[in-house]
């Protein structure tokens, strides 16, 4: 009830700064911020309508909260601010501002600390409001996260935190000498990770990791991409976007390729996830277009890695080399265009007396994958110096 009769003091004054990206976030935070403990409670009476049970005794910590959440949602947090921001400083032990006046002088007031961790989730919350979310960010994190992971506010503040982090990662600069111009990337993908290390395997840490991994992927950082992916996979190999965080792995890893004079490890990635995507989820294999055409490309682009490095070492002198080479690219893609052109060259170069009796070899099936020992046999001589003379050739 209380949440209904704060809702209808908000949506009035804040309607028409909605326009505003972090404004629409507060709006959205009031909407959905549970009520504060010590908060003036009503109930439902059904003759007399709305009717006050209790309210904060005055003077007291939770009249004070109450005050500043009042004026908060009446549309002015400047004066929300102003309340409770004085009473942290005349409560919290850390401040190092005047606390209280006394006939004694300038004391402590020694206010009770449990009222601490609401108090600044709602100053965190006034300067959202006030358009300040980096500064309502430091409550969030250092006052609230850092110093009372414990109290019921904690998950209340790493939602903040995300809503801000995913603002920044989506455009928004931080306010610097009263303009926009200051990006604050590196802070929000630091604040969503540490969401990760606070709350391990909750829905919010995964929603924290899939911004991250949406971001590394957007902007081009398809390393830190497929990292955050691998990541997400592992913590959580059931979660709600794991389809989506496998094929984005896969279209990072594809887009890594750059060419065959290129490292082509993030091909054998991709290869991999293809066929874990084609076997546990295959109507989506088939949408994204990741299926056996893609291992078929993919199977092209690794023969076509191997020639150019068999082209290498042909251009160095290094005969034997390319060679081996030359046959480890036929044995493992005998399909390819390459290995057609990796049998002409072999055949030119007297490696093999014709196509066709390489051929007839290929046909037989071979004893376990390729390796260095079943393939440096594939033109078997009679005795070892026969085979020294031909590499030297």
């Amino acid at each position: 009830m209380r949440q209904v009769i704060a809702l209808v003091g908000i949506v009035s004054p804040m309607a028409k700064r909605i326009q505003h990206p972090v404004r629409f976030l507060w709006c959205l935070v009031a909407i959905g911020a549970p009520a504060a403990i010590g908060q003036t409670e009503y109930s439902l009476d059904d003759s007399e309508g709305w009717v006050e049970v209790a309210r904060p005794e005055p003077g007291t910590p939770a009249a004070v909260i109450a005050e500043a959440r009042t004026a908060l949602v009446e549309g002015n947090p400047g004066r929300g601010y102003a309340l409770i921001d004085r009473w942290i400083r005349e409560t919290d032990p850390r401040t190092d501002k005047p606390r209280i006046k006394t006939e004694r002088g300038i004391e402590f007031a020694g206010g009770d600390p449990v009222w601490l961790p609401q108090a600044y989730l709602l100053r965190g919350d006034c300067l959202l409001a006030m358009d300040q979310e980096w500064h309502a960010l430091s409550d969030y994190e250092i006052n609230i996260a850092e110093r009372f992971p414990e109290s019921e506010v904690f998950p209340i503040a790493l939602e903040r935190q995300f809503e801000i982090s995913r603002l920044y990662l989506n455009g928004l600069k931080r306010r610097l000498f009263g303009f926009r111009f200051e990006s604050a990337v590196d802070d929000a993908i630091e604040a969503l990770l540490r969401i990760q290390e606070r709350m391990p395997r909750s829905e919010l840490a995964e929603r924290a990791a899939i911004e991250v991994m949406d971001y590394y992927y957007r902007t081009g950082q398809l390393e830190l991409a497929t990292t955050m992916s691998d990541i997400y996979l592992t913590n959580y190999p059931r979660g709600q976007r794991r389809v989506e965080a496998l094929t984005l792995s896969i279209k990072a890893n594809l887009a890594l390729y750059r060419g065959p004079t290129y490292d082509g490890s993030s091909l054998l990635d991709a290869n991999v996830q293809i066929r874990r995507l084609m076997n546990l989820y295959p109507i989506v294999a088939e949408q994204q277009g990741l299926g056996e055409t893609q291992l078929s490309a993919i199977e092209q682009a690794s023969a076509d890695q191997l020639f150019d490095t068999a082209r290498w070492y042909l251009q160095r002198g290094d005969k034997p080399s390319a060679k081996y080479t030359l046959q480890r690219l036929v044995r493992k893609h005998p399909r390819s265009e390459a290995a057609a052109l990796a049998v002409d060259v072999m055949t030119d170069k007297g490696w093999l007396r014709s196509a066709e009796e390489f051929s007839e070899k290929e046909q037989s099936p071979m004893q376990g994958p390729p390796t260095a020992d079943n393939l440096s046999d594939d033109t078997p001589s009679e005795n070892p110096e026969q085979a020294g003379s031909e590499a030297v050739q």
